[in-house]
């Protein structure tokens, strides 16, 4: 399978070796470190190699999955087609996938930015009693 990606994907770096020796590392490098700076964060590039090589945690591949479902912004569909399971579902997802990320990363060192470029209201009409189904009809 891997050497299907190295012919697909010639660009592909699948272990660190390759990390020291990849032309465009060195840019992505100097990208992190100026924004750093401009944020007045003392970096240098062996932090960024530090980070890189840091992390033993693994990522699932569901897992994976799992976080780029939401940077495509699927908790809004559910909004859209006025489907309050389907919006609370993708939300309680969402959750945990920020909470994987809260995990796999140290508060000490890491900021996590959640954004969104805008929202929707829940509403729940009337005065429905404790326990009521919002989900149904």
């Amino acid at each position: 399978m891997k050497g299907i990606w190295k012919n697909l994907c010639p660009n592909l770096i699948d272990n660190f070796e390759e990390f020291d020796n990849h032309e465009g590392l060195q840019k992505e490098t100097d990208t992190i470190i100026n924004i750093a700076k401009e944020l007045n964060f003392e970096i240098s590039p062996e932090d960024v190699k530090e980070a890189l090589y840091a992390d033993g945690n693994e990522i699932t591949y569901g897992e994976l999955l799992k976080m780029e479902k939401f940077k495509r912004g699927r908790i809004d569909h559910g909004h859209h087609v006025n489907s309050a399971i389907k919006a609370l579902s993708e939300l309680s997802s969402f959750d945990d996938a920020v909470a994987k990320g809260v995990d796999i990363t140290n508060e000490k060192d890491t900021l996590i930015i959640v954004s969104a470029d805008h929202s929707h209201v829940f509403n729940i009409a009337g005065y429905p009693e404790r326990g009521t189904n919002i989900l149904g009809w």
